[in-house]
């Protein structure tokens, strides 16, 4: 159960299995994000944990009984990460990941973290007034778990040759 890992968690039957399958029934955080969070200042997949809490909405669904992909689910799996591993999400995502399989233009990188870890990041884009124009992070990218990993191809290529000699 999330809730033995989280402290707080309101939610006791949400499994860390629900999380990975996408079947937790948490609602997505960017709507209440808009509505309850201070828009001033860095979101952190704690201050998620904070304002799910505190409102405590309702699920979309019991858990188990659908399939809905949950960025919410992916940010409540790196809290689980950091609290297991008894460091931060991203810190463990290089230690035992990156740097062992020798991903050379891979990283995690949000707003939270004290500077770019790689000077060729990649920008978005966003069309305006029918042109493309560079769109970078904004204050709800303080978050990890759902996005703000970078990857080049041929590091892809070697994630997932590393994931199918895995025997499961």
């Amino acid at each position: 159960m999330c809730a033995s890992h989280l402290r707080g968690f309101p939610y006791a039957g949400i499994t860390i299995r629900h999380l990975m399958t996408h079947t937790s029934g948490l609602t997505e955080y960017f709507e209440l994000w808009e509505k309850h969070a201070p828009q001033d200042r860095i979101f952190s997949n704690h201050d998620l944990l904070k304002m799910y809490q505190n409102l405590k909405p309702p699920l979309d669904f019991e858990p188990g009984a659908e399939f809905r992909y949950s960025n919410t689910g992916y940010l409540m799996l790196a809290l689980v990460m950091e609290a297991v591993a008894g460091m931060p999400a991203e810190s463990f995502i290089l230690d035992r990941i990156i740097k062992p399989l020798g991903l050379k233009a891979t990283f995690p990188y949000h707003l939270g973290m004290p500077s770019y870890p790689h000077p060729d990041r990649v920008l978005g884009f966003e069309w305006k007034n029918g042109k493309a124009e560079l769109a970078d992070l904004y204050n709800i990218d303080g978050v990890f778990g759902d996005g703000n990993m970078y990857a080049s191809a041929p590091d892809l290529q070697k994630w997932s040759q590393a994931l199918r000699s895995i025997s499961w």
